[in-house]
């Protein structure tokens, strides 16, 4: 027998994660993945993380074409010993 704390508790686990999930969620036959990269320039590096963020939706089975959601994130590193200065990384949305 469940008590009220029981019930209470069971009820916000599965609201949050019905919340979480609607906030991931993205139209059917598409898929949302993280990429990341680096290169000598800040346009290498986001496209680096793209090619990334692709290869991890083929490798699940999505071999269409792949769109960045929201601002990519990018930093500089100066000090990088092999050129790598900056580096990327976003969230894309593959589709099938």
């Amino acid at each position: 027998m469940i008590g009220i704390r029981g019930a209470v508790t069971t009820s916000a686990l599965a609201l949050a994660v019905l919340t979480s999930t609607a906030a991931t969620a993205t139209a059917a036959g598409s898929v949302l993945v993280d990429g990341g990269g680096y290169g000598p320039t800040r346009q290498t590096a986001l496209d680096a993380a793209l090619e990334d963020a692709h290869a991890t939706a083929q490798s699940i089975g999505y071999y269409g074409p792949c769109t960045t959601i929201g601002e990519p994130q990018v930093f500089f590193d100066p000090a990088d010993p092999y050129g790598r200065y900056y580096r990327a990384q976003l969230q894309a949305n593959c589709e099938e």
